[in-house]
């Protein structure tokens, strides 16, 4: 039972810890993660996968393309409103930047297999291409935003590492310390004992 009030008291301070992170005013909130690095290029892939959805309405593209394509401007929309207004902060029970990287990885597959899927099927007409273009500057776009998830959460372990490293060696210098005055004081009163 000890253990059930442990883990709701824990839940219930990362909570607390989150709310203080979510700033009260939205619009800086919103202008910070849009002009950081991935809200950048989450921008980007939402208008590239949007350009490719209008390119396959105009030209008689296939309907499932078509909806994939617009589920998938849903899905980055929502990442985006999740972002600008802190609630990532506030949802604890998602790993985002491994949740994202998940999305980035599953949406550049997709947009592999649709843009080339389109040009086998539907053939040089112009619309086609620009959109299957898109599909594919989509897909680059989610590697390049994998790459930099992956470098933040690569940076954010190394700094945490190197941060715990130096205060154990602080420790183990406080306890080498420590030891060698002992070892002294100990090696002087032997010493003071023999001469007795």
């Amino acid at each position: 039972m000890n253990k059930v009030k442990e883990s709701k008291a824990i839940k219930m301070r990362q909570r607390a810890e989150g709310r203080q992170k979510v700033h009260p005013k939205v619009t800086r909130t919103a202008f910070h993660y849009l002009l950081s690095g991935s809200g950048v290029l989450k921008t980007l892939r939402l208008c590239f996968v949007l350009g490719a959805a209008i390119s396959f309405i105009i030209a008689p593209a296939h309907e499932s393309y078509i909806a994939i394509l617009l589920l998938e401007c849903c899905i980055v929309l929502s990442f985006i409103i999740i972002y600008v207004l802190g609630l990532h902060h506030l949802l604890l029970c998602i790993l985002w930047p491994i949740f994202d990287i998940f999305n980035c990885l599953l949406t550049g597959t997709f947009l592999i297999i649709i843009g080339i899927l389109v040009l086998w099927e539907e053939g040089t007409d112009e619309y086609i291409i620009s959109g299957a273009a898109c599909c594919f500057t989509a897909a680059g776009v989610c590697i390049l935003e994998v790459a930099c998830q992956g470098g933040r959460l690569w940076y954010n372990k190394w700094k945490t590492a190197v941060k715990d490293n130096r205060l154990a060696g602080k420790d183990m210098k406080k306890e080498t310390s420590d030891t060698t005055g002992e070892k002294a004081v100990a090696e002087e009163r032997g010493a003071m004992a023999m001469r007795k």
